[in-house]
């Protein structure tokens, strides 16, 4: 897809893709415990759920590539997010080795359409894997409990 949505809560931030014909979508959930500091500064733009206040955007996906680009990541040592609903901005702001400061700001619009695939539930998903193949897939995962599956 061509966007990444954003959606810092109290106790999570959820950053959710979805491919262009609304078919696929993936999301990544980072819990408070996944960061060493996880604050969500309330503003104007918040918006009160059944979960608490969230704050939601959606950004360009070429916009953010820069920002994350291997060769960066590998010199970070602290991340700072910042989501400026009055302003329509997104702030990454990096604390890389020897200190430098690395400083990215990304508009956004309105949030746009949700996030979510289109599919129908009448009509079962299955994935058939032969085992050879599970097991390479799964061997990029650093865990001693292979046999669980």
């Amino acid at each position: 897809g061509d966007e990444v949505g954003i959606e810092g809560r109290e106790d999570k931030l959820v950053l959710r893709v979805l491919n262009m014909s609304h078919s696929a979508f993936a999301g990544l959930t980072f819990s408070r415990a996944f960061f060493g500091l996880y604050a969500l500064r309330i503003d104007a733009g918040a918006v009160p759920s059944l979960s608490g206040l969230t704050c939601k955007c959606q950004v360009q996906l070429k916009a953010c590539c820069p920002v994350f680009k291997l060769s960066t990541v590998a010199q970070v040592e602290k991340c700072v997010c910042t989501i400026d609903s009055l302003s329509k901005k997104v702030q990454f702001e990096l604390f890389c080795k020897r200190g430098v400061r690395k400083r990215y700001s990304i508009c956004f619009d309105d949030e746009g359409d949700s996030l979510e695939a289109r599919y129908n539930t009448a009509m079962p998903a299955r994935l058939v894997i032969q085992p050879k193949t599970l097991l390479d897939c799964l061997s990029n995962f650093h865990t001693t409990a292979l046999d669980e599956l």
